[in-house]
């Protein structure tokens, strides 16, 4: 668990960890708003690591969607990071 003072502290940190893997190939998977995504994104692309290694590697999903889906017992699929792709129907964890 990690503390942190205002949200860009922690993007700052979870994006450093990301970006090292990602620039060695490895995939990651991010659960956060849309916005701390965004602020995720733009701390790895200050790093160095490519846009389309991005996207090949990094998955993305929203936290809010996440959390309501809980009490209905339900798991949205991951989807990519690309805001124009609409996520898929969800399924049942029924």
């Amino acid at each position: 668990m990690q503390t942190y003072a205002d949200p860009d502290d922690l993007a700052d940190s979870v994006a450093a960890f990301l970006a090292a893997g990602l620039d060695g190939g490895e995939p990651a998977v991010v659960v956060a708003t849309a916005e701390n995504t965004e602020r995720l994104r733009l701390g790895i692309a200050d790093r160095g690591v490519e846009s389309t290694q991005v996207d090949a590697l990094l998955l993305t999903a929203d936290a809010l969607l996440y959390g309501s889906c809980i009490h209905r017992k339900s798991v949205p699929p991951l989807y990519g990071s690309d805001s124009t792709q609409a996520p898929p129907p969800t399924r049942s964890l029924d």
